[in-house]
């Protein structure tokens, strides 16, 4: 099938157009960065404050410690368990703590020069944070890190000299990794900015036709804004007139500039309302959002006198197009509305070409709902996408290519 859904917006989407939009994959950044940072924030959290509470009966006052380490393990917890919503400020809160938390367990412990795993905890939130949140947050993690280690070092009793000697290893340490970390982190960024460029490129490349510049029947099937359910909206169905005999009589190049310039006559109204395709060969689509069947009719006739001016001036003689055209009401399907504009184009064709036919038969859709209530629980349904849904007997399909006629 060309799209399957059970309902759609009635706006469209930002590229049913054929305009790409601006996408990108999650690297370093998004909900799978911060569900990662979250996890290791909150772990690191649960981490360090069973070990505060397995030291909490040396302090002065045991019963605050117990207390503290446990409402810090109930927070690491809720933090690994709700990663994706716990606010950024959250997250920075654990490394601003953790760091607080490190030299008030070293003080308080039995040895107080203990002080072997304060820096490599500082290393590991020095990765985290770099790799996850960026260059000023981390220099900022540096900065408190060797600040409240300096203060552990001068409250457990060690002398000015001790303490620069023991703080200034630390502290080039911590800017190396930081240094290094953000780099990378940059770096990354950069080629993963460079990588989903390149697959937009290569996708809208896919979904165009090359010669005209408008979506071919790749991008067509690609479109969300082609449900089965149409919602109020027009089919217009143009093939070139006798274009078989351009071919043959001028050669392909010559056939292939008539099709050139018949592309930006076709996407010369970029109202957001109209979708251009190519469907194959000298047949095009054109696909317009609600409107009714005058107003279709109405812009039939101007693509087909702009088409005829356009083409002729290709220098192969006079050059015509044949339109149908067909309308659906609210809930008609594409595949129904494109069928009979095929049908209206035919009868174009057997009538004597370049000319205009409507199929005026009443057009299909469903009754409009009665409450606006209703009619925005339809219009809000989300499409289903391409290949979900299994092609019902008898669906019609856009045709592989032109016909020549």
């Amino acid at each position: 099938m060309i799209c399957a859904a059970r309902c759609h917006n009635r706006h469209p989407p930002a590229d049913w157009t054929g305009v790409n939009p601006t996408w990108s994959s999650p690297v370093l950044h998004g909900d799978r960065a911060r569900r990662v940072d979250a996890r290791i924030s909150g772990g690191m959290t649960v981490i360090g404050s069973m070990v505060a509470l397995a030291m909490a009966h040396s302090s002065p006052l045991p019963a605050l410690a117990y207390g503290f380490a446990l409402t810090c393990i109930l927070i690491g917890l809720l933090i690994v368990r709700f990663a994706v919503r716990v606010p950024g400020w959250v997250l920075s809160g654990t490394n601003v703590m953790g760091s607080a938390g490190v030299t008030s367990v070293a003080v308080h412990a039995p040895d107080g020069y203990t002080f072997a795993s304060g820096p490599i905890l500082f290393v590991i939130a020095a990765l985290q944070v770099g790799l996850l949140r960026g260059r000023r947050e981390s220099w900022a993690q540096l900065a408190w890190a060797l600040v409240t280690y300096v203060v552990g070092l001068h409250l457990v009793g060690l002398p000015a000299s001790a303490v620069v000697a023991a703080a200034l290893p630390v502290a080039v340490s911590l800017a190396v990794v930081t240094v290094a970390v953000t780099r990378l982190r940059a770096r990354v960024l950069a080629l993963g900015d460079d990588l989903t460029r390149s697959i937009a490129e290569l996708r809208s490349q896919a979904e165009h036709d090359p010669l005209t510049g408008l979506l071919n029947r790749q991008g067509l099937v690609r479109r969300a804004a082609l449900p089965s359910v149409l919602l109020e909206g027009s089919v217009l169905l143009l093939d070139v007139d006798h274009f078989k005999r351009i071919n043959d009589e001028r050669g392909h190049q010559a056939g292939d500039d008539v099709l050139a310039r018949l592309g930006p006559v076709l996407a010369g109204v970029p109202n957001g309302q109209e979708m251009a395709v190519r469907v194959g060969g000298e047949e095009f689509l054109l696909v317009l959002r609600g409107t009714d069947l005058e107003a279709a009719r109405a812009r039939a006739e101007e693509v087909r006198g702009l088409a005829a001016r356009a083409l002729s001036s290709a220098g192969v003689g006079r050059v015509t197009v044949s339109v149908g055209v067909a309308t659906g009401a609210f809930g008609a399907t594409f595949e129904e509305v494109y069928r009979r504009a095929d049908e209206a184009l035919y009868r174009a064709k057997r009538t004597g070409r370049d000319r205009v036919v409507v199929d005026d038969a009443p057009a299909p859709g469903i009754p409009r709902p009665a409450t606006a209530a209703t009619r925005e629980s339809l219009d809000g349904a989300q499409p289903v996408a391409v290949g979900q849904l299994e092609p019902r007997p008898g669906a019609d399909r856009v045709p592989a290519g032109g016909t020549g006629r």
